[in-house]
């Protein structure tokens, strides 16, 4: 039997494009979450991952017989990315370095749009094993801190964004919470939400694969967050997963009911109701006077009050640039980025999204992850932040056969 040395040469050469993608595109990712350790690269997480996809870029185009770039037409939906991209520059009145941020961001969709398919869900396992893996150290470090253990620690803040923590390396403790019983976790991310934002959204990429290990890390983290968006948006990921699967969705409804009334219950009963679960989620889907829930509280009253004078206002058009030391903490969601952004703005979000997503080959999963984004993009709006747009459009291109493995 002889051995074709060139083939395995060329080989090498596809999974070493592919290799440099992957670095890129995890560099891109984790900087998007802002973990502590990466918030002295914020002004590199454009050109540190751009750097390693060219690589990428140059050797899969001219040292492999088969291009792992090899999808086309995607240059209208890369175009309203940059056009996107630059308009949220321009009304923030961002210096050259903003503008250039915002070409190299472009750049890197485009590259994952151009990206093949079979190589797109490859990417998302190497994130998902990724995060999975890191996961496991951050939550038993932190198991091992609620059961008393010493372990070094220091003081750490983001002036800019007005977050101040202890740091315990592989997971913080927010100040503000430094003193509860049982602190929620966030790992090393900014706060509860964005984590379990961002591992429900992951847990949307791997339908029909949620016994892997690193899915079952996944799973854990989202429900230790308690938090209320988290827990909503894998509420919905279930769902999706159901009839993706062409599964009996009625019964997968009536099952979630009877499990969230039950947890319900045995939360306001359990120590009278002083207990995370009943206060971080039961408490805030209760009914307001005015009909909406407590939970629904991502804006503050101050700036509700400007958002109502704005809507009437022709800069509803263009937006307003927000400055987090005129509103002060606690504002997100889709008031924050249409009075940042505008109406164009958001247009040319909507169609990269609805543009790049009907190529797909699943409806169920193009239709899943639109409605999905739609519904996190109302409590986080950061529609080109990776950990975002990376599942989202990754879950467009679920292949049918990928979503016959899942638990039965």
């Amino acid at each position: 039997m002889q051995i074709n040395l060139e083939n395995i040469f060329l080989i090498q050469k596809k999974n070493l494009a592919f290799g440099f993608f992957c670095a890129g595109i995890l560099w891109a990712y984790w900087g998007s979450l802002m973990p502590w350790f990466m918030w002295g690269t914020v002004k590199f997480n454009a050109i540190i991952p751009s750097f390693f996809i060219i690589i990428s870029f140059y050797i899969s185009y001219y040292f492999t017989s088969e291009n792992i770039f090899d999808r086309e037409h995607y240059e209208s939906s890369a175009l309203l990315a940059l056009i996107a991209l630059v308009l949220m520059r321009i009304v923030n009145l961002n210096n050259i370095i903003g503008f250039a941020e915002a070409t190299l961001t472009a750049f890197i969709i485009f590259t994952l749009l151009k990206l093949n398919t079979d190589y797109l869900q490859k990417l998302t396992k190497v994130i998902c094993i990724s995060m999975g893996g890191f996961l496991i150290l951050s939550v038993g470090s932190f198991i091992l801190y609620l059961l008393g253990f010493p372990l070094p620690s220091s003081p750490i803040a983001n002036e800019e964004l007005l977050y101040s923590y202890q740091n315990y390396y592989l997971f913080l403790v927010d100040d503000r919470a430094f003193f509860a019983f049982i602190p929620r976790f966030h790992s090393v991310f900014l706060e509860p939400g964005h984590l379990g934002t961002a591992t429900a959204f992951l847990l949307l990429t791997q339908i029909g694969q949620w016994k892997k290990w690193y899915n079952i890390v996944l799973i854990i983290t989202t429900m230790i967050t308690f938090s209320l968006a988290a827990y909503v948006l894998f509420i919905l990921v279930m769902f999706a997963s159901a009839w993706i699967q062409h599964k009996k969705v009625i019964m997968k409804v009536l099952g979630i009911f009877i499990l969230i009334t039950g947890v319900g219950i045995g939360a306001f009963f359990y120590q009278q109701g002083d207990n995370m679960l009943f206060t971080l989620i039961i408490e805030r889907m209760e009914m307001t006077e005015d009909g909406d829930i407590e939970g629904n509280n991502r804006v503050t009253e101050d700036f509700d009050a400007i958002y109502d004078d704005f809507v009437k206002s022709p800069d509803i058009l263009v937006g307003r640039e927000y400055k987090i030391e005129d509103f002060g903490f606690g504002n997100s969601g889709y008031k924050v980025f249409l009075y940042d952004y505008g109406i164009i703005c958001l247009l040319c979000v909507f169609l990269f999204y609805l543009i790049t997503a009907v190529n797909g080959n699943n409806r169920r999963a193009i239709i899943s992850a639109l409605l999905i984004g739609c519904a996190a993009f109302m409590v986080r709006s950061t529609p080109f932040s990776f950990y975002f747009l990376l599942p989202l459009y990754s879950t467009s291109y679920i292949l049918e056969s990928k979503t016959q493995n899942d638990e039965k």
